[in-house]
């Protein structure tokens, strides 16, 4: 009506308000997502709880009452309720002649809700001072909060060894004792190893290929909006690149912003989703396989990922056993991560957890090294670096640039892109390939000669060619001065330099470094050196499967990987934990003093049902919410191991179903033991098994519910919002809100395909089932049981009366609100309740059982629980083959 309405809309605006507001009240208050998600959902059962709606006032323990009225649900729904139920459209009389009521007071005491109209002024009330609350403690959490920074996890070794001094580390054996040992993280220990690293690569039995990568007229073009806006142009990002990367070299792709530095290295690695690529890329003068590629190449992406609860010896073996060799034994493929472990520097921080964003786990400098650790525990071949000092101070670029040229000179091919290097990293470089914006070539060769350094003695690349190369020129170009930083001089000679005034008169004058390098004897030199390579192929790389590892071997990696990320996950578990304890304790305690077989009326059945709902529902809808940030946050991790060739995506969904399992079976043993015997549900063992059967598959198939949208779409945020409305879609289409005929075309597709229907349908039925009934056409023809006239008889259940009624829902109640008559209609009452007095229609008031109510306006069952209960089975297969089939197929990156 017009004068329901608008006070519907304000009702609903201020909940949706004072919910926001709340919501961010919890955040502003807690350390990190976990703990905000996990509290927010805990208060959302406490509130659904102590509604009214679930559990009915009148059936709440008075040691409860007090969270019934300061919980806002209550006051909503009251207001709402009053709101509808007020209306004239409801004022029609119902009941029998001299004791009639109106028909909305009828259902509002059904419900055991007031029905005097001030309490939707005294909702609203509340809802203000709750927003205004709510905001002023939200206001004071970011004033006043401050939450530290994550110390890293240190993840003990099983020998508890710790090494304290240099002696002790000289000691230890390659590939022995030092896998288990853990130093002090505030010992300041030398790490001076020497050549055993080397010593212990050029030892193993299976030794990578030293690789030569060639390319000729490379070039890459990509489709942009052209100048209307309509339609599409072609963009060449690179232009007729020539080069040869050597091994044991380390070769610095450089130039300006949008010269095409990381897009010429993405193409050679095989790592570019979208646009065409020219021109030909040789490995050892062969046509590049970029399956066979990906086998003996390492990519460190610019932004470190890893898994957060993974230590780094763990993410160095985990890469080591599955990307080297099958043919290598596991003991050398130890030794392999003990030498990259000395290599690069990383045993002060071995049995470290990650960490994940900023400021949690590893420093920045720490998480660099472990990523470039990472892909050389692949023993490589080629190791691409993608701006590898980004975010680094000087100290942190220098120790990981000493650790990429450690790498250099085991003899790989290294070619990493780098932005305004200092002399002292850019002279670690032996090779240097600059770019001009758009992709052109404007010097392409060495950074020699190679001096002594006045200070160590030690030798370094002087820049001395480089420098002699753009002042031989023209005469446009500014002579480099003494003791400047050539990188900084060369960028600003071809006018890609960053400081004031950095177009130097070559720039400004028009020099044109393309021409010059193009005409230039380094040119020629790239030329000949590619037509050598590729008139004389070298050893040509191949290999019998698509994996290094077997997949049986991958799938055990990946399920020992999971099971102890899973457990170091205190966050993600933990809050599943008390979820799931809270919803068993709230929903079992607040009725446990109204067993069924003492349940008559229509309020106290809708509390009992109300809260094996919610005990059943809420146990399983969580596993679903807090899972979506297990495939949604590690998905960058997985793209990058996939592009490694790591592993396939069947293993690394596998390890993470299986490492699933014994948790929620924890939990719904957790559950069962405390809901179950204190909602005094029926104490029969078919129907224990039964319910812990049904409410495993329940909560597993909602667990991977919210693992395939993450899967599905393109980030854990965008899930997480999915996933919170799919919830409430389910809920609402699930057959306890609304029964199938009550529910419109086209709608009533959601309720047939809805999975929470399928375990609700599975695991409530038997709770509220009895084999007897006071429906006729539900009766044995040799026993007919008339509950009309009887009025002393309240239940069919053995040892309560003259039958032998089994199951729990046999007691009777009275339907005083004509529910179950709405449902089936007077001509079908009218034939079936046996004693009916047939002179009059029929009204509200007539006695059913428990189960002949429940099954009536539910629209349910027992006979079909089986069928829903393997069902669930099926959902869980289907949504993993739709997990597997997006993580194989759907890449939610572009490059």
């Amino acid at each position: 009506s017009s004068g329901a309405f608008p006070l519907f809309f304000l009702g609903m605006f201020m909940t949706t308000c004072t919910f926001l507001t709340l919501f961010k009240a919890i955040t502003a208050h807690m350390p990190d997502a976990s703990a905000s998600q996990g509290a927010a959902i805990g208060y959302m059962a406490v509130a659904m709880c102590f509604s009214g709606f679930l559990i009915t006032e009148s059936s709440i323990p008075d040691y409860f009452i007090w969270l019934y009225w300061i919980m806002p649900y209550g006051w909503i729904l009251r207001a709402l309720a009053l709101n509808e139920f007020k209306c004239s459209d409801y004022d029609l009389l119902v009941g029998p002649p001299g004791h009639q009521t109106r028909k909305g007071d009828v259902i509002l005491q059904s419900f055991a809700l007031y029905t005097d109209s001030k309490w939707i002024t005294y909702g609203f009330i509340y809802l203000a001072c709750l927003f205004a609350f709510c905001f002023s403690v939200y206001t004071a959490g970011l004033h006043y909060r401050r939450l530290g920074v994550t110390k890293p996890l240190v993840v003990l070794s099983k020998r508890k060894k710790t090494i304290k001094r240099k002696k002790d580390l000289q000691e230890a054996k390659p590939g022995q004792s030092m896998l288990g040992m853990m130093l002090d993280p505030s010992e300041d220990v030398d790490l001076d190893v020497g050549d055993r690293p080397y010593t212990i690569l050029d030892g193993l039995s299976v030794k990578p290929v030293q690789v030569t990568v060639l390319l000729k007229h490379m070039e890459y073009t990509v489709q942009v909006p052209d100048d209307t806006g309509k339609g599409t142009k072609d963009r060449k990002l690179l232009n007729g690149i020539n080069a040869a990367f050597l091994p044991g070299t380390m070769t610095a792709l450089m130039g300006s912003s949008g010269a095409g530095k990381t897009t010429l290295m993405d193409v050679i690695a095989g790592r570019k989703t979208s646009g065409q690529i020219g021109g030909d890329i040789l490995i050892n003068g062969h046509p590049q396989d970029l399956n066979t590629f990906a086998r003996i190449s390492g990519y460190v992406e610019q932004t470190d990922i890893h898994i957060p609860t993974q230590t780094v010896l763990e993410a160095l073996k985990f890469s080591a056993y599955h990307r080297l060799p099958a043919a290598l034994p596991d003991h050398e493929k130890d030794q392999v991560v003990q030498a990259v472990i000395d290599l690069i520097e990383l045993r002060p921080i071995l049995n470290k957890a990650i960490g994940g964003a900023v400021g949690s786990g590893l420093s920045v400098e720490q998480k660099k090294r472990v990523t470039i650790g990472v892909e050389m525990a692949a023993n490589p071949s080629v190791l691409f670096l993608d701006e590898p000092t980004s975010g680094l101070d000087s100290r942190s670029a220098r120790i990981v640039m000493r650790a990429v040229r450690r790498i250099a000179a085991t003899g790989r091919t290294v070619i990493c892109t780098i932005h305004q290097p200092s002399f002292e990293i850019f002279s670690m470089f032996d090779n240097l390939l600059l770019l001009k914006k758009g992709g052109w070539t404007v010097y392409n060769g060495s950074l020699g000669p190679s001096m002594p350094s006045p200070l160590t003695g030690e030798p370094f690349n002087s820049a001395g060619d480089l420098i002699a190369y753009f002042e031989g020129c023209g005469p446009d170009v500014k002579p480099h001065v003494a003791g400047k930083n050539p990188a900084e001089y060369m960028l600003e000679t071809i006018g890609a330099g960053t400081s004031a005034g950095n177009a130097a008169a070559g720039a400004q004058k028009g020099t044109d470094f393309v021409e010059c390098f193009n005409e230039s004897q380094m040119a020629k030199s790239i030329e000949e050196i590619i037509d050598a390579g590729a008139g004389s192929p070298g050893q040509r790389i191949q290999f019998d499967t698509e994996y290094a590892s077997s997949h049986g071997r991958q799938m055990m990696l990946s399920v020992d990987r999971w099971l102890k990320c899973y457990w170091r996950n205190t966050g993600y578990n933990a809050t599943r934990i008390m979820i799931v304890f809270g919803v068993a304790f709230l929903f079992s305690t607040a009725i446990t003093q109204d067993p069924m077989s003492d349940i008559h009326t229509q309020p106290g059945l809708q509390t009992y049902n109300g809260a094996v709902f919610s005990g059943v529902f809420f146990t399983a809808a969580v596993q679903s919410v807090m899972t979506v940030s297990v495939i949604g946050d590690t998905k960058m991790v997985f793209y990058r191991e996939q592009a490694a060739k790591m592993y396939s995506p069947a293993s690394f969904l596998f390890g993470i179903t299986i490492a699933e399992i014994p948790w929620i079976s924890f939990l719904i043993g957790m559950h069962v033991a405390l809901f179950y015997p204190i909602s005094h549900l029926y104490n029969d063992p078919d129907y224990i098994v039964h319910y812990c059967i049904a409410m495993f598959f329940f909560a597993t198939m909602m667990c991977y519910w919210g693992q395939m949208l993450s899967a599905v779409l393109p980030t854990t945020e965008v899930a997480s919002l999915a996933c919170g409305a799919s919830i409430g879609v389910m809920n609402l289409y699930s057959g306890f809100f609304m029964p199938e005929t009550d529910i419109p075309y086209p709608w009533r597709i959601l309720y047939y395909i809805s999975p929470a229907r399928f375990g609700l349908k599975a695991a409530m039925p038997k709770h509220f089932y009895c084999d007897l009934s006071c429906v006729a056409e539900r009766q044995d023809i040799a026993q007919i049981i008339d509950c009309q006239n009887d009025m002393n008889l309240m239940s069919l259940a053995a040892g309560d009366g003259p039958y032998d009624g089994q199951g729990p829902g046999c007691a009777i109640m009275t339907d005083a609100s004509g529910f179950a008559l709405l449902k089936k209609g007077p001509e079908w009452f009218m034939q079936n309740l046996v004693g009916l007095n047939t002179t009059a229609p029929p009204a509200p008031g007539y006695r059913l059982t428990i189960w002949d109510y429940w099954s009536i306006t539910t629209e349910s069952s027992e006979s079909t629980v089986w069928t829903f209960t393997w069902s669930l089975l099926g959902f869980i297969i289907a949504f993993r083959l739709i997990t597997l089939y997006c993580l194989t197929y759907v890449k939610h990156i572009k490059r």
